[in-house]
């Protein structure tokens, strides 16, 4: 068939022949896709960062907590990737992402242990980087005096890792207590102290401690996701 000047053969997909009083009328038709739309680091003028978030949890209290963050962060349009702390961060290097978000159980005062290697392990290269910290305790567990003590008290192994790394922010929750998670000593501790087992997690203020982060990682100088 020969075709007329204007159409490019190549870009043809289909045509119809349409008579019309004898003669016949042929249309063409080109069928253009749209671009399969990538991740981009600029939405509407924003940034948007590709945010790792990592966490250290015993019995997924913590973890639950890192996948609301991450939901969280989503809904702002940043990509975000929920991982174990220590599986991202065992010895390979940094992953190439644009901010970090990570936090761990507190037992004893201190973050999981191999969460905490982990953290100290990278803290040279966390440095460089926006990270945010967090860490869940049972302070909410506590009767209110107890309770307000607990929160102004400084654990010095988790002061320690946070200078190591000087996250943007690191802010403290509470998360899951129960029975079953205490030993028969600790368990008759918390019950001579009045402690309350339960899920005593905040989850307005982990929202609302989120979309402060997305704000946050929105103002950042411009980021372009990493590969």
């Amino acid at each position: 068939m020969e075709w007329p000047q204007s159409v490019n053969p190549d870009a043809v997909v289909a045509l119809l022949v349409v008579p019309q009083r004898g003669l016949s009328r042929t249309y063409f038709f080109r069928f253009v896709s749209s671009p399969s739309r990538r991740p981009s680091g600029h939405d509407g003028g924003r940034n948007m960062a590709l945010v790792r978030i990592l966490y250290a949890s015993e019995h997924h209290s913590t973890q639950e907590i890192a996948s609301r963050i991450g939901t969280r962060l989503r809904t702002h349009g940043h990509h975000v990737d929920v991982r174990s702390l220590t599986s991202a961060l065992g010895g390979q290097g940094l992953p190439r992402v644009d901010a970090f978000v990570m936090g761990s159980a507190v037992h004893d005062g201190a973050w999981l242990p191999t969460a905490e290697a982990a953290v100290l392990a990278g803290a040279e290269e966390l440095r460089g980087l926006p990270v945010w910290m967090f860490s869940v305790g049972m302070s909410a567990a506590l009767p209110r005096l107890l309770r307000l003590l607990a929160d102004r008290a400084v654990q010095p192994r988790v002061a320690a890792l946070v200078d190591a790394v000087h996250p943007l922010e690191h802010r403290r929750f509470s998360g899951v207590i129960r029975r079953e998670h205490l030993d028969r000593k600790g368990a008759v501790l918390f019950r001579l102290l009045g402690c309350r087992y339960g899920d005593h997690r905040d989850w307005a203020a982990v929202d609302a401690w989120a979309d402060d982060i997305a704000r946050q990682l929105t103002a950042l100088p411009p980021l372009s996701l990493a590969d």
